[in-house]
């Protein structure tokens, strides 16, 4: 789990991936929500942990070491024993940039994107986004938390299975890392979950 204030923040962090193709997700998820707190800030010291070096999540409106400078920021919680504080104002800045630069529009869903790292750049051409909890409340997942397990599961199963091979074939199999996730998840969805009215696969570029 990492805080972002705006994509040049994410931006920056992709760029020093080692590998040239990674999944990372943004989670759309104001903290006033119930089911946000219930579903996912409960265990987000948890997914920053467990999701190590195979998958990043990036959370907007969240930050750490502010000490006072935003005048409407709530402490919400602790990541790795630093307090994690929300603002609203940034949450909507980052908002706005994302709907500026991409095709994206924000629903007021709690709503997790992935999208594919290619060489320190975003590539909006081949995402997916699932209502987290539209999608819990139908029962078409499970829960945020063994939603978050899959996905991080299956992530750690590619890298180290690429880590285990050379270059080139890194390559090969970096190119399609958002579509290997989708069809190696072993829950509820998969395939299964294409078919839900919560799980959008789109070209967000603008181009």
């Amino acid at each position: 789990m990492n805080h972002a204030f705006t994509l040049n923040d994410i931006r920056n962090n992709i760029k020093e991936y080692q590998e040239s193709v990674k999944a990372i997700g943004i989670l759309i998820a104001r903290p006033n929500i119930q089911f946000v707190k219930e579903q996912i800030l409960c265990d987000i010291n948890y997914f920053y942990h467990r999701s190590g070096k195979y998958i990043d999540f990036f959370l907007p409106g969240y930050g750490a070491y502010w000490y006072g400078h935003y005048p409407d920021e709530q402490n919400i919680c602790k990541v790795d024993g630093v307090n994690w504080s929300y603002s609203d104002k940034m949450f909507c800045i980052f908002i706005d940039e994302l709907e500026r630069q991409t095709k994206w529009k924000y629903k007021g869903e709690t709503e997790l994107i992935i999208i594919n790292a290619v060489n320190g750049e975003f590539d909006f051409t081949n995402t997916f986004s699932i209502w987290l909890d539209s999608a819990v409340k139908d029962e078409a997942i499970y829960s945020v938390r063994t939603f978050m397990e899959d996905i991080i599961r299956t992530s750690r199963i590619k890298i180290e299975t690429a880590d285990l091979r050379n270059t080139a074939l890194i390559q090969t199999i970096g190119t399609e890392a958002l579509d290997y996730i989708i069809e190696k998840l072993p829950f509820e969805s998969g395939k299964k979950i294409k078919k839900t009215k919560y799980f959008i696969k789109r070209n967000l570029s603008l181009n």
